[in-house]
């Protein structure tokens, strides 16, 4: 209903995806007040590095990266935007099945 806040919901395939594709529009909608919830569908597992300064990083292997995404995405999920909290993967999953 018009009465209600808007929600906007980003889903992509890959974590640091969310940074990489649509993220100006997702950061402006959070600060005009838009709840957003980003959702990632997997891991990580099979991905690259492409930012230059890491992609010679030692410590950028394919078996560490999806600790890597998953560590990043958990900071991520730190950030309190204008003193909304964030959500667990399972307060999502909740918060997705009542709507």
């Amino acid at each position: 209903t018009p009465d209600e806040p808007l929600r906007m919901v980003a889903v992509h395939a890959h974590p640091d995806d969310e940074s990489s594709k649509g993220a100006g529009s997702t950061a402006r909608y959070a600060r005009e007040g838009v709840q957003v919830t980003v959702i990632t569908c997997t891991g990580g597992e099979r991905g690259d590095v492409l930012n230059p300064r890491l992609r010679d990083d030692p410590s950028m292997t394919p078996d560490a990266l999806p600790g890597i995404r998953r560590r990043e995405m958990e900071r991520a999920q730190e950030i309190d935007i204008d003193g909304r909290s964030t959500m667990s993967k399972e307060e999502l999953i909740d918060a997705l099945r009542a709507h």
